[in-house]
């Protein structure tokens, strides 16, 4: 199991109806969710868990500025124009500094330079995916469990009286609504 995996093996036996007991497919099982929970996140367009980033922006002569992850959980560090902004900032005292709500980094006493160099360091995302990022990705391992048995395989007939056709399409139309509220708008 991974860092960044978004579900755990027990979780996806749960849905599988598998036995919650160490079984022989545990690490085949293992090796679909790192997989899946790395699928979930190529389309989503961002990491969903928590991470520290440092990123380079363009000032935009105003006194806020849009950070490329969220939701965002903390701030190092601010840094332009050789100045180095480490303390978040109290609007009611007056205290120069930062401040962060979701996805937006203001500045409480100064503007970001117009075109000047701004070093954003901060950690964002989630602590544990959200319970409909979670559900997608079990779903999107457990589906790659059921369709080892018949890769290539587009239908079946059984006794040439029933034929059972098989999505080959890389993720079904109910995983990607559960992950449509956190796909990302713009490329980060």
């Amino acid at each position: 199991m991974s860092a960044s995996d978004l579900t755990s093996l027990a979780n996806l036996k749960a849905w599988l109806g598998v036995p919650c007991d160490a079984g022989p497919s545990d690490t085949l099982l293992g090796r679909l969710i790192t997989s899946a929970s790395a699928m979930v996140c190529d389309f989503l367009g961002w990491e969903i868990l928590t991470a520290t980033y440092t990123e380079v922006y363009d000032g935009t002569g105003a006194g806020w500025m849009m950070l490329r992850q969220a939701p965002i959980v903390s701030v190092q560090s601010v840094s332009f124009a050789g100045r180095t902004v480490t303390t978040a900032a109290d609007p009611v005292a007056g205290t120069p500094g930062y401040l962060f709500d979701g996805t937006r980094l203001s500045l409480v006493g100064a503007d970001f330079p117009y075109r000047a160099r701004v070093v954003v360091s901060y950690t964002a995302g989630y602590a544990s995916a959200p319970p409909a990022v979670e559900q997608a990705t079990i779903e999107l391992a457990g589906e790659a469990f059921r369709r080892r048995d018949r890769i290539g395989q587009t239908s079946k007939t059984l006794g040439g009286q029933e034929t059972t056709a098989f999505s080959v399409t890389d993720m079904n139309a109910s995983i990607k609504t559960m992950l449509a509220p956190y796909k990302a708008l713009a490329p980060v």
